[in-house]
């Protein structure tokens, strides 16, 4: 591991991991998790197992290590929640800091991860649908149906230390604003304050001089194309309202399509009850597989370099 990224989510870090991408160096990304999974590596499920260890402990440095292998970086959550420990594992690794205005980074939050991802306000529908989708999740072969519904419910890898007693804050409440912006601004003074300056990245919007910082440290010529602008709030937006909309149409088809089976198998009807499950399957492993391409297609769009 080359580098280490120690900035929260909606702070440029999926065009820090393009940019490194770019430079033909293997970037972990939130996005890794879920691709990863859906390869059948399980980074999800790890990852679950990484937050209920202690802090430094043995085994959870040991799956930190397992889980990055093979990586040269790393940035966004949930890897930025651990970078203390993983500059522990990679003492030569330099830390990226990447930073932008507190308000304008909670609106960014508000309006993306916590707005329209995060299911702040549980349906009945979504309540079941995470409790169904964990169910799958540790099925054989049905697993790959309840990867997106478990990480959907999934709240300390996604908001770490922003969470008090199991609880993520309302990011889109004004009152609330001045605490998590407060939270905000101290995370990126204990990251400045524990990483040797010699060792420390910062990055800022509009990122004049990011290329030449990393290249320095990868010791990579600097490329001629501008630092990538990717994971546009729109675009952002729009992806993960698709994903939403089809974690509650796998939920109803699992319901819908169970139910089924049970009822023909009551009736003794064994041919429907085969095609039944046939359909069913095959109509969760549509929306499995636009739910994969939907995630694939998320930060492709660089606006500063249009293909």
């Amino acid at each position: 591991m080359k580098l280490i990224g120690a900035a929260l989510p909606r702070t440029g870090t999926m065009s820090l991991y393009t940019a490194l991408t770019g430079l033909d160096v293997r970037c972990y990304h939130m996005k890794e998790v879920l691709l990863n999974t859906f390869k059948g590596r399980n980074d999800l499920g790890r990852w679950r197992r990484v937050f209920t260890l202690a802090s430094g402990s043995p085994e959870r440095l040991a799956l930190l290590q397992e889980i990055l292998e093979g990586y040269d970086a790393c940035c966004d959550a949930p890897c930025c929640y651990v970078y203390p420990e993983l500059m522990q594992l990679h003492p030569e690794a330099s830390v990226m800091l990447t930073r932008r205005d507190p308000a304008r980074w909670r609106a960014s939050v508000a309006e993306t991860i916590y707005g329209q991802f995060y299911l702040k306000s549980l349906s009945p529908v979504a309540t079941v649908g995470i409790a169904l989708h964990r169910v799958l999740f540790r099925l054989p072969v049905f697993w790959i149906f309840g990867v997106i519904g478990t990480f959907m419910g999934e709240r300390r890898m996604v908001w770490g230390p922003f969470m008090v007693d199991g609880v993520v804050p309302a990011f889109d409440d004004p009152a609330a604003g001045p605490g998590i912006e407060q939270h905000f601004t101290d995370w990126i003074s204990s990251v400045e304050s524990s990483v040797p300056p010699e060792k420390l990245i910062v990055l800022e919007a509009p990122y004049p001089g990011a290329y030449e910082k990393l290249c320095d440290r990868l010791s990579k010529p600097i490329p001629e194309q501008s630092y990538p602008h990717v994971n546009d709030k729109a675009e952002l937006k729009m992806g993960f309202k698709a994903i939403r909309i089809i974690f509650h149409l796998i939920t109803l088809l699992t319901i819908l399509g169970s139910t089924l089976v049970i009822g023909l198998l009551i009736a003794s009807s064994p041919l429907a009850v085969l095609a039944a499950a046939a359909l069913t399957v095959l109509l969760l492993y549509v929306a499995q597989k636009s739910v994969l391409r939907i995630i694939s297609n998320i930060g492709t769009t660089d606006q500063n370099n249009p293909a």
